[in-house]
């Protein structure tokens, strides 16, 4: 399951070509480099939304599904899907650090009940 996982990755790439023909370097500079960076930040979000593992921590559900559809949205050029793309991503950058400061606190809580207990 987990090669599964990794090589979904390389199972997309190709499709970013073909929609990207600047990946490829045809077109201005501008497009050439914006592509670029969509592309590899495009790649970095699908593998973590499909391995669970984002900003150093496990990922739940809705960051997954968040970090899938955002990786998605920044295979397809345009603005508007890239800007979507990267609003997906900072929505998923926000709710996986609110989840995890939860944890935290709440951890903290257990660990001074058990201290007082």
């Amino acid at each position: 399951m987990t090669s599964m996982k990794i090589g979904i990755v390389a199972f997309i790439i190709p499709f970013v070509f073909v929609y990207g023909p600047a990946i490829l370097l045809q077109g201005t500079p501008t497009q050439i480099i914006v592509s670029t960076l969509t592309a590899l930040i495009g790649a970095f979000v699908l593998a973590s939304g499909v391995e669970g593992w984002f900003i150093g921590k496990k990922a739940n559900v809705l960051v997954r599904i968040l970090l899938i559809a955002a990786s998605l949205t920044l295979i397809v050029p345009g603005l508007i899907t890239d800007t979507i793309g990267l609003g997906l991503i900072l929505a998923s950058i926000m709710v996986q650090l609110y989840f995890s400061s939860k944890k935290v606190d709440q951890n903290v809580t257990k660990k001074i009940n058990e201290i007082e207990g």
